[in-house]
């Protein structure tokens, strides 16, 4: 009962004609509109905005980690990061882990500075 016939694989609703296979990741980037390129850079700038006055200025702060300039550049790179969040996604996340583990590395965690 492999093909065809009365309970065979053409009657299994679990097997997907090739028509609804998933496509590549190429078919995907096309679909990323202009306007959701827009999105991304505005979420990108708002978000590294609110990340510099928080290093810079303290506003919406818990706590300080290492220097200010530390804490700034990891906002800021952390932001530029979102953009191509559409395209990458698993990219633009282990990207955020990689540069956030260089940084608490380099001037500690805020765990080690609760203490």
């Amino acid at each position: 009962m492999l093909a065809g016939g009365p309970g065979g694989r053409q009657d299994d609703l679990r097997v997907l004609p090739k028509e609804d296979v998933r496509v590549g990741s190429r078919a995907y980037r096309r679909s990323v509109s202009r306007r959701n390129w827009a999105f991304d850079i505005s979420l990108a700038l708002v978000v590294g905005v609110l990340g510099q006055l928080e290093a810079w200025l303290g506003i919406g702060e818990t706590h300080r980690q290492g220097p200010l300039w530390a804490q700034a550049l990891l906002y800021a790179v952390t932001s530029l990061l979102l953009v191509p969040r559409r395209v990458r996604p698993l990219a633009v996340l282990a990207g955020m882990v990689g540069v956030s583990l260089v940084e608490f590395i380099a001037v500690g965690s805020v765990a080690s500075s609760c203490r």
